[in-house]
């Protein structure tokens, strides 16, 4: 019974991660989304779920609830420093991962289908897809990881993630500001 506990865990430890992570990602993010009329909503709240939200195994909808405190009256411009810079500090976490953990146990992860397309678009495309992708809703994260166990240049995916989500939350706090509220 161990034996075959064991053998499970072994060889759907990766489904199990992503599934918990799955689940963590919404509810920390559609909760306060889904009750619009609280008054709870927080800065320190905000920062936390950033950070969570932008880890590669963590599926989340950060742009969500970046929008929801745009509305609630917090400040834009401390908002999107707030956001770009968690995103940044969570992408340098999830690039640490990729660099430093084996590629069989992090290929596990994130799959080989997924791996793969990561790894082709940062070979042919590099620096433009690091940015791109930070620009739009895709998944940065686990591009950066990818990045990561490619051994990609840390200080190239920092510039370029850190451009890409600079014009992604500007752009949408300044749409929010001028043609929402």
């Amino acid at each position: 019974m161990l034996q075959r506990l064991k053998y499970l865990l072994k060889k759907y430890y990766p489904l199990l991660i992503i599934s918990i992570g799955i689940m963590i990602g919404i509810t920390l993010v559609t909760v306060p989304l889904m009750d619009t009329l609280a008054d709870n909503l927080t800065l320190k709240y905000f920062i936390v779920v950033q950070y969570i939200g932008y880890l590669f195994f963590i599926l989340s909808f950060v742009e969500l609830m970046f929008i929801k405190f745009i509305m609630a009256g917090f400040d834009p411009l401390t908002i999107c420093f707030f956001a770009v810079t968690m995103a940044l500090l969570a992408q340098t976490t999830d690039y640490f991962i990729g660099y430093i953990f084996s590629n069989k146990v992090t290929k596990k992860i994130i799959g080989q289908k997924k791996y793969e397309k990561s790894k082709y678009k940062i070979e042919k495309y590099g620096d433009l897809t690091i940015f791109v992708f930070n620009v739009l809703p895709l998944s940065s994260p686990l591009l950066v990881t990818v990045a990561g166990m490619l051994r990609y240049k840390f200080k190239k995916v920092l510039i370029y993630s850190f451009l890409g989500l600079t014009i992604k939350y500007v752009t949408i706090a300044l749409f929010i500001k001028h043609f929402v509220l």
